[in-house]
């Protein structure tokens, strides 16, 4: 019988981009709607966004002797020049849909 890591889904470094992908998808069903350019990355016409915006990134294990390309985490990177009506704290609470889950804000990545 195979091993529990034998069995789990471990996209290559290549696919990593398809999971990225899949979280930004989820986080346009599932925040604010409709959802803003600094979170789609398209202005309201659906045309690329001119200020900035989200990013959506994989966290593989890369860059040293034992690197194997695991997917180890995702991240939520904010521009940082959010305006100040438009705080990262609460951009985070739009993203995640409940402004008191702490858990899941730790596990969103914001670049300071």
């Amino acid at each position: 019988m195979p091993s529990d890591s034998a069995r789990r889904f471990r996209p290559d470094l290549l696919g990593l981009a398809w999971v990225a992908k899949r979280l930004r998808d989820t986080v346009m069903v599932n925040g604010p709607q409709p959802p803003s350019d600094i979170l789609s990355g398209h202005d309201e016409r659906g045309g690329p966004s001119q200020r900035p915006h989200a990013a959506y990134v994989p966290l593989a294990n890369v860059g040293w002797e034992h690197a194997d390309g695991e997917l180890l985490g995702m991240a939520l990177v904010l521009p940082r020049e959010l305006s100040p009506h438009r705080s990262k704290p609460a951009m985070l609470d739009e993203v995640k849909g409940s402004p008191d889950n702490e858990a899941h804000r730790s596990a969103l990545v914001d670049h300071a």
